[in-house]
C-alpha cells in the first residue's frame, strides 16, 4: 500500500494523459497474432484477431525537502516526507483486438526504498501491485458501443484542471512519469457519422488503492453530449451521485487559426466533499473541520478559461485563468492556519487527546478540495517531440490567494531506440504555510525508462 509521503508525492507532482477519453500510449505490436486461415473453399471471411503487448521497467531516484518549521508538517512529523527515494516499476500494457469487440489491460508493480530521511523518519521499502486498467469494449448496431471496466475518462483541452469533469478533475498532463489511476466505469453509448454523441456512464467504483478520491466513494451516473467538428469541439454533462449531489458541467474548445486554440472548462453544484474549519469549543482543539450542508450557501462554480499558441519552431505556449469558489476565501484560509496551529499544539502535548491533534493536522493538510483556494493563473511552455527525441516542458502555477507558486520543469530524452532519460523538477515558492508551500520546498527525480 501506498504510504502517506507518496501520496503526498504524487498530489504534489502530477501525470501525464490525453485530452479526450484518454487511454494509455497504444501497445507496440509484438509477434502475436492468430487468425482462422481460409481454405479455398471457404467462402465466409476469417474471424481474425490480434494481441499487442508492451513492457516498460523504469528506475528513478528522488531528492527533495520538506517544509519542516510550517504549521502543517512541524518538523515533517505529520507528512514523514523522506529526503531521498529511489522507485522501480514493471508496467505491463496488453491490447486484445478482435471483430467487433477489444479489450486492454494494465497491470503495475511498483517497489520504493527510503535512503535518507530526517531522524525520527522511519526508512521504509514499500511494494504494490495493482491494475491501473482493464476494460472490455464492443460495437453493434448502427453506431452504438458499450464499454466496461476500470477507465480513465477526460475531454477538452484543460491542463490544470477539468472543472467538467466529475470522474478526473486531475488533468494528468502535467507530469510525464506519474499517472492516473482509472475508475470503474459502465457505458454505453452512440456516436453519428456527423460528430455527435452521447453516452450514459455510471461510476460504481474505485481502485482499493486510489488516495485522489475526496472523501467517502458515493457511486454516481452521468449523462454526456459531445459535439466535434472541424473546427471545435463541446460538450454537456449532467451527474447525480446516489445521494442526491447533482454537477452540471460543459467545455468548448475552438480552433481560431492553425496557431491558436482557446478553450473553456466549467460546472456548477451545490454539494461537496470539501471540508472547512470551524471554531467549536466543545472540539479537543477548539477547532474542526466539516463539510457544508447542500445549499448552504449559493451555488458554486468552477470556471477555466485557457488558450494556447503554437509557434512555428513547434513549441507551444498555454495559459490558464481558474476560479473556484468551493475553495477558501481568505477567513477560511486563516481559520485553517489557526486550526493547524492548535492541532500542531495538541498533538505535540503528548496527552491522551494527542491523536486527535493529528486528526485535525491531516484535514487541514488536504481538505478534500479540488484547490484550496479560489484563484489561479496557469502557464506551460511545451516542445513535444523534439527532433523526434525530446519532449521539453516548463510549467508555472500560481495560487492569486495566498501568494504561493509552484514552478517545475521536465524533460524526456531518447538515449536510445528503447531507452529514455527522466528528469522532473519542482519549485516550491511561497509563505511556510501557503497552498504550494506547506509540504515541499523543492523536489528533483531523475532517471530512466526501458521499452521491451
Amino acid at each position: 500500500m501506498r504510504t502517506l509521503p507518496a501520496v503526498i508525492i504524487a498530489c504534489l507532482l502530477a501525470p501525464a494523459a490525453q485530452a479526450q477519453d484518454v487511454a494509455p500510449p497504444e501497445a507496440a505490436p509484438v509477434a502475436v497474432e492468430a487468425a482462422s486461415a481460409p481454405t479455398p473453399a471457404e467462402a465466409a471471411p476469417a474471424l481474425a484477431w490480434k494481441f499487442a503487448a508492451r513492457h516498460t521497467a523504469l528506475a528513478y531516484l528522488t531528492q527533495q525537502a520538506a517544509q519542516t518549521d510550517g504549521p502543517y508538517n512541524s518538523g515533517n512529523r505529520l507528512a514523514g516526507i523522506p529526503a531521498r527515494l529511489v522507485d522501480a516499476e514493471w508496467r505491463e500494457d496488453w491490447r486484445v483486438d478482435a471483430r467487433g469487440c477489444d479489450a486492454k489491460l494494465d497491470l503495475r508493480l511498483m517497489a520504493r526504498q527510503t535512503l535518507r530521511a530526517d531522524a525520527g523518519i522511519e526508512r521504509a521499502s514499500t511494494h504494490d501491485a495493482y491494475v491501473r486498467t482493464g476494460a472490455v469494449a464492443c460495437r453493434f448496431g448502427d453506431g452504438f458501443e458499450a464499454r466496461l471496466g476500470r477507465e480513465v475518462l477526460q475531454w477538452g483541452n484543460a491542463t490544470f484542471r477539468s472543472p467538467s469533469n466529475p470522474f478526473f478533475v486531475d488533468t494528468g498532463k502535467t507530469h510525464p512519469i506519474r499517472e492516473l489511476l482509472g475508475k470503474d466505469l459502465v457505458q454505453l453509448g452512440w456516436r453519428s457519422a456527423a460528430g455527435l454523441s452521447v453516452a450514459a456512464i455510471r461510476h460504481f467504483g474505485n481502485a482499493q488503492r486510489d488516495d485522489t478520491v475526496a472523501g467517502p466513494f458515493r457511486p454516481t451516473t452521468a449523462l454526456r453530449i459531445d459535439q466535434v467538428d472541424s473546427t471545435q469541439s463541446l460538450g454537456a454533462i449532467a451527474s447525480v451521485r446516489d445521494d442526491g449531489g447533482l454537477r452540471l458541467g460543459g467545455y468548448l474548445t475552438r480552433t481560431v487559426s492553425d496557431a491558436w486554440l482557446v478553450y473553456a472548462d466549467a460546472t456548477a453544484h451545490r454539494d461537496s466533499d470539501g471540508l472547512y474549519p470551524l471554531a467549536d469549543a466543545a472540539a479537543p482543539a477548539g477547532w474542526r473541520f466539516a463539510a457544508r450542508p447542500a445549499g448552504a450557501d449559493t451555488l458554486r462554480r468552477s470556471v477555466l478559461l485557457g488558450a494556447a499558441y503554437t509557434f512555428e519552431s513547434g513549441w507551444s505556449l498555454t495559459g490558464e485563468a481558474l476560479y473556484d469558489s468551493a475553495g477558501y476565501d481568505a477567513a477560511e484560509r486563516e481559520r485553517g492556519r489557526q486550526a493547524a496551529q492548535a492541532g500542531d499544539a495538541l498533538w505535540s502535548s503528548g496527552t491522551p487527546q494527542a491523536a486527535a491533534g493529528a486528526a485535525l493536522l491531516a484535514d487541514a493538510l488536504q481538505p478534500r478540495l479540488a484547490v484550496i483556494g479560489r484563484r489561479y493563473l496557469f502557464v506551460q511552455l511545451l516542445r513535444s517531440e523534439w527532433d523526434n527525441r525530446a519532449d521539453v516542458a516548463l510549467r508555472w502555477a500560481h495560487n492569486l490567494d495566498d501568494g504561493s507558486s509552484a514552478l517545475s520543469g521536465s524533460l524526456t530524452y531518447f538515449i536510445g531506440d528503447r531507452t529514455q532519460l527522466l528528469w522532473v523538477g519542482t519549485l516550491n515558492r511561497g509563505a511556510r504555510d501557503a497552498e504550494f508551500s506547506r509540504l515541499l520546498r523543492y523536489s528533483t527525480l531523475i532517471g530512466l525508462r526501458f521499452t521491451l
